[in-house]
C-alpha cells in the first residue's frame, strides 16, 4: 500500500488533507505534519513517522516548498530512509496521488503526476483572453 504524508510549514498540509476530503471523501491514506505551529518537534515528528513505517509501505511525502526547512529535513532523511519526496504541493497533486493505484512503475507515475499538476498551474486571465477572441471571431 502507499501512503502520503503531506508536510508544510503551518496548517497548509491539514487544510490540503481538508480539501481533498470534501472533494474525494475520506483520504485514510493521506496523514499530515503540520511544522512550526506549536512547539513539538517537527524533525522528531517525521523522524518517528518515518521510523514506524512498515516494510510493505510505500511513502509519498510532499512538501510545501522547495528548498524550505521542512522540505530540506526530508531530502536529509532521503540519506536514510525509502520514500519519495515531491516538492510544491498543490490540490491537484494530492488528488492524483491518492488515486494511484498499486505500487508497479510508481517513480513513472509519479513524474507523470507531477508534470500534470504542474499543467495545471496557469494564468486564468489568458484563458479569458481567449475564450474572448473566439467569441469576437463569430
Amino acid at each position: 500500500m502507499t501512503k502520503i504524508l503531506l508536510a508544510s510549514h503551518g496548517k497548509l498540509a491539514e487544510g490540503m488533507k481538508n480539501s481533498v476530503e470534501i472533494i474525494m471523501g475520506e483520504a485514510s491514506k493521506i496523514e499530515v505534519i503540520n511544522a512550526y505551529v506549536d512547539n513539538t518537534d517537527f524533525e522528531n515528528d517525521a523522524l518517528e513517522f518515518l521510523k514506524n513505517l512498515k516494510n510493505a509501505e510505500k511513502l509519498i511525502v510532499v512538501t510545501d516548498l522547495l528548498g524550505g526547512s521542512v522540505n530540506n529535513t526530508f531530502i536529509e532523511f532521503l540519506k536514510k530512509y525509502d520514500f519519495y519526496l515531491v516538492s510544491g504541493m498543490n490540490l491537484l497533486l494530492v488528488i492524483q496521488l491518492l488515486l494511484l493505484k498499486g505500487d508497479d512503475k510508481l517513480e513513472k507515475e509519479l513524474k507523470r503526476i507531477i508534470s500534470e499538476s504542474k499543467d495545471g498551474v496557469i494564468l486564468c486571465n489568458d484563458l479569458l483572453s481567449n475564450i474572448e477572441k473566439v467569441e469576437d471571431d463569430f
